[in-house]
């Protein structure tokens, strides 16, 4: 498996998202969703020719999740999983 991982660092606070593309099973996927990264995940995902099927949010403090919905948006079909225990910010981020 060659799996093709981008890393993009954006935000007030610098943090990483990730897209893990596996170009055989033509699927990608997202790993935190910080402020300012839907340009570079869009553009990586584009440029692979895939969309994402799902948004893995390692938890759910607002420097990995200020750009889900608008990526959610993006990509209907996208799932979003999140630790149950971390959901409720989801709901109320505070």
């Amino acid at each position: 498996m060659n799996l093709q991982i981008y890393t993009f660092t954006t935000g007030p606070v610098m943090t990483n998202s990730y897209v893990v593309i596996d170009p055989a099973a033509h699927v990608g996927v997202i790993i935190d969703a910080p402020p300012d990264s839907q340009e570079g995940i869009t553009q990586a995902l584009a440029d692979a020719g895939v969309a994402p099927a799902a948004l893995l949010l390692t938890h759910t403090h607002w420097d990995h999740t200020a750009d889900a919905a608008p990526l959610k948006t993006q990509f209907p079909e996208m799932l979003i999983y999140v630790h149950p225990d971390d959901e409720y910010r989801l709901v109320e981020p505070m």
